[in-house]
């Protein structure tokens, strides 16, 4: 598939600001827990949510053809993830603020605790249908494992746990037992990343297509002399030795730069070096996102002589 950076850029960023909300809720709630972090941290990290969300979000209307049109993605919410997905994010919008408002006004623990949770549950709800947009296509077989929405949800955990814990290092309390879950959920990260690139799905041939279950079915002319829309969107390929080198670049800058430096901070707490580890995190999977996108093959380049 040829990789769009403007749906690259969409999920990592609303991703990592999805996870960052997380987060937030449940620091929110831990505030009088001995990992607890400065509550007055929680709207420096409230603001960074709307800013990666909201760019996130409008950076996904660039891939659209004809983006006045982009209203008829809300109307599909029985049957369309991408409905789902759009409906939801809407939605999360009046609940964070909601839960911002009853933390302001210190309301009632009751009512912190429903709107957190109504947060949390929108926020994973939005990761798992980003994740399923993708998984759901039986064309693509490298996305239609569970490896994809799994990857989506642990993902932005991860990365935004890492930024969670840059704000949460600006204040007075004690962060080690964040960074203990930062650490988990990197190598959380790091074996689903190694499962979903060791398994790879069969693909179906031509014999598959057209139900022939003996003989072997050749394609003998692919119908067109130049390249289509089919082939320039479908048939990008990345040659296997750059494909092995970005790899690479995956587990370097989103697993074991960042590990290595909370491995480091766990004694230090510094805001800079825990940023840094934020930084190489969202660069390795930006990455990642861009591989995710190259190494997938549809099937109708069967059709096409691949």
């Amino acid at each position: 598939m040829k990789p769009a950076l403007s749906v690259i850029f969409f999920t990592v960023f609303s991703g990592l600001g999805l996870g960052l909300a997380i987060w937030l809720v449940i620091g929110q709630w831990c505030q009088n827990c001995a990992a607890a972090f400065d509550p007055s941290r929680f709207f420096t990290g409230a603001a960074f949510v709307f800013v990666f969300v909201t760019l996130g979000l409008i950076s996904s209307t660039l891939h659209l053809a004809n983006p006045k049109n982009a209203w008829r993605a809300f109307s599909r919410f029985r049957t369309s993830w991408l409905s789902r997905e759009g409906v939801l994010a809407l939605l999360f919008f009046p609940l964070a603020a909601l839960h911002i408002f009853s933390v302001w006004n210190a309301a009632q623990l009751a009512l912190r605790l429903v709107t957190g949770a109504l947060v949390i549950a929108c926020a994973l709800a939005i990761l798992y249908c980003t994740g399923m947009i993708y998984a759901c296509l039986k064309t693509i077989p490298r996305w239609h494992t569970w490896h994809t929405p799994a990857g989506y949800v642990l993902y932005g955990l991860t990365s935004g746990m890492l930024v969670f814990c840059a704000i949460a290092a600006r204040g007075e309390g004690e962060i080690n037992g964040w960074l203990r879950i930062a650490l988990c959920l990197l190598i959380a990260s790091a074996i689903l990343y190694s499962l979903a690139n060791a398994y790879e799905k069969p693909e179906p041939s031509l014999n598959d297509a057209l139900g022939f279950a003996e003989g072997r079915v050749r394609l003998l002319d692919v119908g067109h002399t130049h390249g289509t829309f089919l082939t320039n969107e479908f048939g990008f390929r990345v040659a296997r030795a750059r494909a092995a080198l970005l790899s690479s670049c995956v587990y370097l800058c989103a697993f074991i730069i960042p590990i290595i430096i909370v491995v480091i901070e766990s004694s230090m707490s510094s805001q800079g070096m825990l940023g840094l580890a934020a930084v190489f995190c969202t660069t390795g999977f930006l990455v990642e996102r861009w591989l995710f996108f190259a190494q997938a093959r549809h099937v109708v380049m069967r059709y096409h002589g691949a």
